[in-house]
Formats: structure tokens, sequence, C-alpha cells
């Protein structure tokens, strides 16, 4: 009982402003992971099973903030406070507090299954959303179910082809020699119709992850700042324009990233180079985090305001602009990309820290 007054006691603080940065970022950061509306028919398990999750992740970044044992003792009371039901507590006052928004008003859904192929010849086919994924091989082009696409024949030479998705969309390919590879929202890739010589090359743009098939010839992965070697591995490769660097992560196998003559670095599983401007660095990697997406969730991680708004940006196909100064907050916490823009704009807004509006399918941050 002593135990539940705690945890009443540090919810109230936070409903009146008055808890420390520590105490906040338990809160802020459960908060993250459920909208409003799904905070109620929580269970117990549910609720402990994600604050033990998210305490994990603060606590392993924290030594940045000087962790104390104050906010070790109130992160352990806010499991408690979660296991006992009292996040009815906080969630009834929060529909007390918080005034009607109309984020709701907007009706903007998560991406879905969208892609196109463009043949050598110029032809442009929209793939099937209903598919799960395309295979393009000897055979010709089909889905992953076997369904032939169209009546392309195949070719006796090598052709180009580029898979591209737009923002919003994503979608799997399979590449002539095996190889699967998934396409996050506004990115492409160009590849041959079969693989000859003494190596196998793609060109890609945006993001991607590879589940490279081994065969005895390197398979190369070329961007506009680097190019990635590998003969059999899964890696994620993140490249987007828009973006300040290139990370490439590695969960299975070994790769080479190279930038440029003299600047090369090896990878080993759990690692992840980052390419900003000329330099190439090797840095240990959360693994979960780089493939998030494909696994269809976002995961942030002390992500700044922008950083955030533009993965919102490819996924749901809008436009983002600021009305104000932009802030230093940072925010950490998973969100599953099948909810609406609106559902996880409302999650970010609930922390107090940031508001949104939304006019059309432009996004105005304040």
């Amino acid at each position: 009982m002593q135990q539940e007054e705690k945890g009443k006691n540090l919810l109230q603080k936070y409903l009146n402003g008055k808890a420390n940065a520590e105490e906040q970022a338990i809160i802020e950061s459960w908060q993250l992971d459920f909208p409003l509306q799904e905070r109620e028919s929580l269970d117990d398990e549910t609720a402990l099973t994600d604050l033990a999750e998210i305490r994990q992740e603060l606590v392993s970044v924290s030594s940045a903030r000087k962790t104390s044992r104050l906010w070790l003792a109130a992160a352990a009371t806010a499991f408690i406070m979660l296991s006992t039901g009292l996040w009815f507590y906080y969630v009834r006052h929060k529909q007390e507090k918080d005034p009607q928004n109309d984020l709701y008003a907007s009706n903007i859904g998560p991406g879905k299954n969208s892609a196109t192929l463009t043949l050598a010849n110029g032809k442009i086919l929209k793939l099937n959303g209903a598919k799960s994924g395309v295979v393009i091989d000897n055979a010709g082009l089909r889905y992953s179910d076997g369904t032939l696409l169209g009546t392309q024949a195949p070719s006796s030479v090598p052709e180009a082809i580029t898979a591209a998705t737009p923002k919003g969309g994503t979608y799997q390919v399979t590449l002539p020699d095996g190889t699967r590879v998934w396409l996050n929202s506004a990115s492409e890739i160009r590849f041959p119709s079969s693989f000859t010589g003494q190596k196998r090359q793609v060109a890609l743009t945006g993001e991607a992850y590879f589940e490279v098939a081994k065969l005895n010839k390197p398979f190369i992965v070329s961007t506009d700042k680097q190019e990635v070697k590998v003969l059999g591995t899964h890696f994620n490769i993140n490249s987007y324009a828009d973006e300040m660097v290139t990370t490439t992560t590695l969960l299975e196998g070994a790769v080479q990233v190279s930038s440029g003559p003299g600047n090369t670095v090896n990878l080993r599983p759990g690692q992840q180079s980052v390419l900003s401007g000329q330099a190439l660095r090797v840095n240990a990697a959360d693994t979960d985090m780089a493939i998030a997406w494909k696994e269809g969730y976002f995961k942030f991680k002390n992500e700044s305001v922008p950083a955030i708004m533009r993965k919102l940006s490819r996924w749901y196909d809008v436009e983002v602009s600021y009305r104000s100064g932009l802030s230093n907050e940072t925010f950490g916490g998973k969100i599953s990309r099948s909810k609406t823009l609106a559902e996880v704009l409302e999650m970010l807004q609930s922390t107090r820290k940031i508001h949104f509006k939304i006019e059309g399918r432009r996004v105005i941050v304040q």
C-alpha cells in the first residue's frame, strides 16, 4: 500500500508540473507507447512488461544524464504503480485536464504496400498492393505467391529494372539471384534483370533491408556516397538525401563499407557504420531500431523533432512546416506504423512538450 501511495504521488507531481526530469521521463516514455484511448484497456502484465522495456532503454542511455539513485528508485516506483492498475488514475486526470484537440478531424492513414517497376523500355508497372512482394528472375516477373505479372517475356540479355516506392509505400522485391530486399518509403533500387560477370551490383536511394543470397560472387550496393560489399548477409542501409548521415547496420555475416580510396571499414554483426561528410566511423548498433520500420513500428531514442518528423513525413506522405523556432526536446519510445497520423501525433503531443495542427496533408509543428 505504501508503494501504491508513492506511485500515486508520482503521478500527481507529474500532473501538477512538479515532477523532475527523471520522473517525467518515466511517465512520458510509457505514454509514447500507447495512445490515450488504449491506456484504459491495458492489463497489468502488458503494462508491467512495457514499462520494463522502457526502463531498460532509458537506463542504457542515462549516463549522459548522470543517472542517480533517485532515478532508479522512481523507475521502480513506476513499475509498482502500473502493475497495480494506477494508470487508470493517470488516464482519468489527463482526460479531465487536456482540452480537445482537432488532430482527429483529419483522416490520414498509415502507409501500405505500394510500388512500381520501371522496365528497360520505359514501361511502368504498378504493383498490386494486396500482394506481399514481387520476384524478378529468369522466368520473368511474378508476385511472391506465383501470380504472373503481366506478359513481360524474359530477355536473353540483362536489362535495367527499377523498383520504387512512393511516400507512404513499402514493398518486398526478390532479385534475380534470390536476394530479398525490403524497400522503405520513398526509396528505389536499380538492378539488372540477371546478374552476369564477376559481381552482383545494385544501386539504392532511400532505405532498404537486404537478405543477400549466398553465392560465390560479391554483392555490391551503391549509393550516392558509399559502396557496401558483401557475399551473403543481412543488413540495413539508410541513405535518404534529406538525412545528414548514411548508416549501414549489420545483423548477420560481414560487410565492407567504402566511401572512397582509403576510407573503408569492415563491420561485424551488431555494428553500424555512420558516414557524415567524409568521415566514416563504426559504432555499436541498436539493430532493433535500425530495422524497426521493417518490423512495422517506429522506434525513437533521444531523437529530435525534425528527425522524427522526417520519418513521419515519408510514411504518411505529408509535408511538415514549423510555425515557431525548434526546441531542443528529444523523444524516445516505440509506436506502431499501423496507426493513423493523428494517433501518432497525439502520443507525441500528450507529452505536453510539442503541439501539432493538421491542414490537409500538411502538419504544422508549433
